[in-house]
């Protein structure tokens, strides 16, 4: 194997060692680890720039950013699958920590609720939250988004019963009528 000495650090080094320059057959002049370190310098030393023309061009074409986004997901999937559960693994209380941040409670008060509901689902009474976990329940009114002023927080709820409550709509009204469905079809 041919070797080759890099212009920066003039180390000697085999030519699998420096990266191509994009065109066939044509290497760069200096090794991977120096060619790294370059441009890590030059992207410190043009980085407002860089983010400048990012965000223009982000902003222009917005559904261009969306296909970017989307196509390097599908190149990595894998990868970012792989990573998240073993990071998940490792920190198991991270989703915790950040729903608890989401709904603005402490953990404190996020154990108080559940042991106020016996360690279970505040509808259904359940003490199996379901393959995600408990769900922090607020008052949409309040804080109609994701997040929640912590103030609106009513309780602790398992997968199902969440779902079913978000799908009704929080609507008192429709969930009687849906209760009313039900213990008329039992007979």
């Amino acid at each position: 194997m041919a070797e080759r000495t890099c212009a920066n650090c003039g180390g000697v080094r085999p030519r699998a060692e420096f990266p191509s320059n994009g065109r066939r057959g044509y290497l760069r002049p200096y090794c991977r680890t120096c060619q790294g370190e370059q441009n890590k310098r030059n992207y410190m030393n043009n980085r407002e720039s860089r983010l400048a023309y990012q965000k223009a061009r982000d902003a222009a074409a917005p559904e261009a950013k969306v296909a970017r986004n989307r196509d390097s997901y599908l190149k990595n999937r894998e990868a970012r699958l792989a990573y998240g559960k073993s990071y998940r693994a490792a920190n198991p209380n991270v989703d915790t920590a950040r729903r608890l941040r989401r709904y603005g409670l402490t953990p404190e008060r996020y154990e108080q609720l559940l042991s106020e509901q016996g360690g279970s689902c505040a509808i259904c009474r359940r003490d199996d939250p379901g393959k995600r976990g408990w769900n922090i329940d607020h008052d949409h009114r309040c804080c109609p988004g994701p997040r929640s002023c912590g103030e609106c927080v009513r309780g602790i709820l398992c997968s199902r019963c969440n779902t079913g409550l978000g799908l009704m709509g929080d609507s008192p009204d429709v969930l009687r009528a849906a209760a009313g469905y039900v213990e008329v079809s039992r007979g």
